[in-house]
């Protein structure tokens, strides 16, 4: 997998070439490349279901590229959903009511559904 990392580096120098001092600055936020994509497998907790979200958590592998506070674009059978990330919690995905409640044929506690999370578009598809 490729990942894309971009770090700021200032270097403070006065007029005699002494270096007087360095700051370095690296975003929240790392990213893979615009072409790949994460696919993994999600398995629906009770939560999930009765709340309308997607809890991933801070440790899963979508969480570092996952911003808090982002829209997120939700494709499922054709379909786009509009959510958020949530404002504080890494790793959780708010403004699904409509999409899991309207289909409790599919979506279910403990049933797995096969997942892409595009982290340049922030699009999660749903397969």
């Amino acid at each position: 997998m490729e990942y894309q990392i971009n770090i700021s580096i200032n270097v403070n120098v006065d007029a005699t070439g002494t270096v007087k001092g360095v700051t370095v600055s690296t975003p929240y936020m790392v990213s893979l490349a615009p072409s790949a994509g994460i696919s993994f497998s999600y398995k629906w907790k009770v939560c999930d279901i009765r709340y309308g979200i997607i809890t991933f958590g801070s440790k899963h592998q979508i969480a570092n590229s996952l911003p808090k506070d982002t829209e997120i674009k939700v494709r499922w059978r054709g379909k786009e959903y509009n959510a958020k990330s949530h404002k504080t919690v890494k790793g959780r995905i708010d403004g699904l009511t409509a999409l899991i409640h309207g289909n409790p044929d599919y979506f279910k506690v403990q049933h797995s559904s096969n997942m892409n999370w595009n982290p340049s578009a922030y699009t999660l598809e749903i397969m």
